[in-house]
């Protein structure tokens, strides 16, 4: 369906802005899933780890919501309009520490796959601001995560046996490994 068309100063060409829209949009949706679950963990941790996961449960929902607003603001400087979000996902798991960990780390894992495809389509359009928001996000989601994963035990079947024994978690910043 066509998109609706708001006035802009934006420099770039209309067929970039409608592209670069368009790859926003599952951005928005997946950040406010990923608000959504963080604030249920966040409410629901029980456990004697309570206090440390309550925090960064929290944490999570505010980096999510800081980010979604930054996302979803690109919107209609491009010119179009931020579509409401879609299906939440769900945070599986009793309300222990693991579990909600777990499924969490799950949800960032899959928002920080839909932000850094935007970004991919962001750079082959050559709008270097988007793609400099979406590092942020990302950047800032894939620290999380390897917080949120430090909460969860490794088993040998998640181990990946062909990956060096000094390889980062699946979440560690860029040429940081703990």
């Amino acid at each position: 369906r066509p998109m609706p068309r708001l006035p802009t100063v934006s420099p770039l060409d209309r067929a970039t802005r409608d592209a670069g829209a368009a790859a926003l949009q599952p951005c928005v949706a997946s950040l406010h899933g990923l608000y959504a679950a963080a604030k249920v963990a966040h409410w629901n941790v029980r456990g004697v780890n309570f206090g440390p996961l309550h925090d960064l449960c929290g944490e999570v929902a505010d980096a999510a919501a800081k980010h979604e607003d930054a996302i979803a603001e690109l919107i209609p400087q491009m010119g179009a309009l931020v579509e409401p979000p879609g299906e939440m996902p769900e945070v599986d798991g009793a309300p222990d520490g693991v579990a909600l960990c777990s499924s969490l780390a799950d949800i960032l894992r899959e928002t920080i796959h839909v932000l850094s495809d935007a970004s991919d389509k962001a750079n082959d359009l050559g709008d270097l601001d988007t793609v400099q928001v979406l590092s942020e996000a990302t950047i800032a989601l894939k620290k999380l995560g390897w917080r949120v994963l430090a909460h969860v035990p490794e088993t040998e079947d998640e181990a990946d046996e062909d990956a060096p024994e000094s390889s980062p978690p699946p979440f560690a910043p860029k040429g940081k490994a703990p």
